[in-house]
């Protein structure tokens, strides 16, 4: 029976955003909404719709936000383009378990460019602030099964003078509203975890682990961006959000008191796209005493291979707080990206 609704579920939502799967232009606005803010999931070549067991599920699927700790903080913060200084991309987000009422969460994505130079009949410095503030919310339906959602505004700004799109004049300042959507089923065939490796956690450090029973196999799907058209000036000129379509899975091949593998694998569809694939994620993560981690991964352009790119990082992580770093090279140049996560459990 469970498999049969977790089927249901999963085939209801791939349904509903085939409806979205039209050959579109391609989109070009808010483009930061697509920038992953984990620089764990970055690490591991972008993978995230399964594993986040924190707050920025909010970000890479509403539904895990319920496997989450008590009260969660996150930030993250991230120069895209390193030759460009004045361009930061930032993450803050905070969930609260409701145990028996689901998890609720609130998060911010924000992307700042300042002194940008325009070709502009008064030659002038312009500069951009643009964000997405978001509230979601997450359920279990039974014990390995979750549901979540979430609904955000986004405030994108193109320019801090007039411009002139399609013979209209006006500000180049527009809000709209974002729903997401997330289906989570895990610790799927548990038995396929080894829970034997030898290594023992030291006393001293048991109260400080961020020991999780996770096991098996599990399966992520998400609809994230899902809104209206964005219109800046002229009505006929709409441009539509960054909607992205996530199916994920990972498997952990070990797990026990002093070591955990983990292996993941994501497929992105950029909805709007006219492409049937966009990339595949793959990552992975060997984890020591469940407080240090190593991960890599593979960013792969199904498009374009010479964008293709390699990812590192590692982390250091306890119940209570974490730190991460990731290195990729998305761009001329690598980038390097931090971040870090407070919990308090109650």
């Amino acid at each position: 029976m469970f498999f049969k609704n977790l089927t249901f579920y999963l085939a209801f939502l791939l349904v509903v955003s085939g409806f979205f799967f039209e050959n579109h232009a391609q989109n070009s606005t808010a483009r930061f909404l697509l920038w992953q803010p984990s620089a764990r999931s970055n690490a591991m070549g972008g993978t995230g719709a399964t594993f986040h067991d924190n707050a920025y599920a909010a970000y890479y699927n509403p539904a895990i936000l319920t496997f989450s700790p008590d009260i969660n903080l996150v930030g993250s913060v991230v120069k895209p383009v390193p030759t460009f200084g004045n361009i930061v991309h930032s993450f803050f987000a905070g969930n609260v378990n409701l145990k028996g009422f689901g998890a609720l969460g609130l998060s911010a994505n924000l992307f700042w460019m300042g002194d940008q130079y325009f070709t502009h009949i008064s030659s002038v410095d312009s500069k951009s602030f643009n964000w997405q503030a978001k509230i979601s919310y997450a359920r279990k339906v039974k014990q390995h099964f979750a549901f979540g959602a979430s609904l955000s505004i986004l405030k994108y700004n193109l320019s801090d003078f007039k411009i002139s799109v399609g013979g209209s004049r006006g500000d180049g300042l527009t809000s709209i509203v974002l729903a997401d959507f997330g289906l989570l089923v895990c610790n799927i065939l548990p038995s396929l975890t080894i829970s034997n490796s030898g290594i023992k956690i030291k006393p001293i450090l048991r109260k400080w682990a961020d020991v999780k029973d996770r096991k098996g196999i599990s399966i992520g799907l998400s609809l994230l961006n899902y809104g209206s058209k964005i219109v800046f000036v002229n009505e006929e000129l709409k441009d539509n959000p960054p909607t992205l379509l996530s199916l994920g899975t990972d498997y952990w091949i070990l797990n026990d008191q002093g070591l955990s593998v983990l292996l993941a694998i994501d497929f992105e569809k950029q909805v709007h796209e006219s492409s049937t694939l966009d990339y595949i994620h793959f990552g992975g993560e060997i984890d020591f005493f469940h407080m240090f981690a190593f991960r890599s991964g593979y960013y792969l352009d199904t498009f374009g291979p010479k964008t293709s790119f390699l990812t590192i990082g590692m982390g250091f992580h306890t119940r209570y707080f974490s730190f991460n770093l990731a290195r990729y090279k998305r761009t001329l140049l690598p980038s390097w990206q931090f971040d870090g996560t407070i919990s308090l459990e109650i």
